[in-house]
């Protein structure tokens, strides 16, 4: 419909702009004639000279193909080059405004009846057809225009020279334009028609795919894709919407896995803590040294329970948290007092616990989730160093970043274990990380407190060699006012 208004408007404003130029070039045609008459018939005019005055206005009305008359002041046909109006006053607005002297030429367009012996033109075409049909009921009528020009004489207005001349075939050729451009402008409408449901149907198919597949997913139907055809718009939407339908559906089986591992590893606790309670009350001479035994084992649970709750709370807030708490941290003050808060767990087991710490290197950031990080790296270190073996915690400037590193000689990882060791409930080994106590949960934690303050990791790892963790941050301007001197750069802790 649009498109319809639109080319019925270009039509319009065309039509009129050709109707305006052929017409204009008539109207100049007739004045600069009339004009020219009514010089021509001024002297006859002043010398009262009728005879003459008819035979000019008889010759000039046979060449022109046009009717002549001069009338007098009062508006009186003074001369008629056909003798059909002599002594007839004429009503014609323009003929009155050249004799009261307003203007020296006006025009008027009239409409008469046709002489009924005028020949029409025939024509075989469909233009013409379409011509013939739509103007059938006025074939009886003739379009002319009236000019009038002023004659002087004696520096007065002695009368008004009126020329008729039929437009008739100019309107007829306007009105065959006008009928060719509407034909024209239908023909392309309709072009233009076909062409936009064409293409609205090839959009408004994929757009109906991606619908059913929005609403299939919003179903929880996330193994929905939709088809990729091209290049287009529309296929690199296709393409987009795959790929987060994709990562939808990772995420939707993600949660799947972390809520039955959570699950088990809270299950796990508990049933161990009912087998072990399920004992003592149904043992009726508990020997108490069992009991205490059995005592210790589920205060152990219940350790291992806590840990486990407050890393997931940890993990969720990690998820829900838009930006972290940025603060100037003294990564090389808060590394050390990690080690030394974890120096005891170290020589528990006989480790050595070695630092390496620059001093007054500083990181933008978070402190508490920073101290989690490097408690969490060097905590499970120690857990996964056998007896004797060290453990190394350094922290050095690296161009524009701080390096911390955590090495150790402990187990090590297998290579096809590396890039999984981040996932959450990961581990290399079920039965031994339950035995440390160890979750499945921390190293996941580390990677997300570091991406959340702009790092990376990475991880070297040989089986039964030991492994090195090793975490780049971006390093802060050291404050103007700097903290107290740290310990030496390179300490045995343990």
């Amino acid at each position: 419909m649009l498109i319809l208004i639109c080319f019925g408007a270009f039509q319009f404003w065309v039509s009129q702009v050709v109707r305006s130029y052929f017409m204009d070039q008539q109207i100049q045609q007739i004045r600069t004639q009339a004009e020219r008459i009514a010089v021509e018939a001024a002297p006859y005019l002043s010398q009262h000279n009728a005879e003459g005055l008819y035979s000019y206005l008889k010759s000039e009305a046979n060449s022109l193909g046009a009717a002549l008359l001069v009338v007098n002041p009062s508006g009186t046909v003074l001369m008629d080059a056909y003798s059909q109006y002599n002594g007839r006053r004429l009503p014609y607005l323009e003929t009155q405004a050249v004799l009261s002297g307003q203007q020296s030429f006006a025009w008027g367009m009239h409409t008469l009846t046709a002489s009924t012996n005028k020949t029409e033109a025939s024509g075989t075409g469909l233009v013409s057809m379409l011509q013939r049909w739509l103007t059938a009921g006025s074939r009886g009528e003739e379009t002319v225009v009236y000019g009038a020009a002023t004659i002087m004489a004696d520096n007065a207005i002695a009368g008004a020279v009126v020329l008729s001349i039929s437009i008739q075939s100019l309107m007829d050729q306007i009105e065959n334009i006008s009928l060719q451009m509407s034909l024209v402008s239908l023909l392309v409408a309709a072009v233009a028609m076909l062409f936009n449901i064409l293409v609205s149907g090839a959009l408004i198919k994929p757009l109906r795919s991606l619908t059913e597949s929005i609403r299939l997913i919003g179903q929880g139907d996330f193994s929905h894709r939709v088809k990729v055809r091209g290049r287009s718009e529309m296929a690199e939407m296709a393409a987009t919407f795959n790929a987060v339908t994709e990562k939808l559906e990772n995420l939707d089986q993600s949660r799947g896995e972390f809520v039955s591992n959570a699950s088990h590893e809270l299950k796990t606790p508990l049933a161990s803590m009912k087998i072990l309670v399920e004992t003592m009350l149904h043992e009726e001479n508990l020997d108490p040294a069992m009991a205490h035994e059995f005592l210790g084992d589920i205060n152990s649970e219940i350790d291992r329970m806590s840990q486990l709750i407050s890393e997931l709370l940890a993990l969720v807030k990690q998820d829900e948290a838009d930006a972290i708490y940025t603060q100037e941290v003294h990564i090389s003050s808060l590394a050390m007092e990690v080690t030394l808060k974890l120096g005891k767990l170290a020589s528990e087991k006989g480790i050595v616990l070695e630092t390496d710490i620059a001093r007054n290197l500083y990181v933008l950031g978070d402190r508490m989730m920073l101290e989690q990080m490097i408690t969490n790296l060097v905590d499970n270190a120690i857990k996964y160093t056998q007896e004797k073996g060290h453990v190394m915690v350094s922290v050095h400037r690296a161009d524009t970043q701080v390096q911390l590193v955590v090495q150790d000689n402990g187990i090590g990882i297998a290579q096809e274990d590396i890039t999984k060791i981040f996932d959450r409930f990961y581990r290399v080994d079920k039965a031994r990380s339950r035995h440390t106590g160890g979750t499945g949960l921390g190293l996941s934690i580390v990677k997300g407190i570091v991406q959340a303050h702009g790092g990376s990791i990475q991880v070297k790892s040989q089986l039964g060699e030991g492994t090195s963790m090793e975490v780049l941050l971006p390093m802060a301007p050291v404050p103007s006012e700097e903290a107290p001197a740290q310990p030496q750069e390179s300490e045995d802790l343990v």
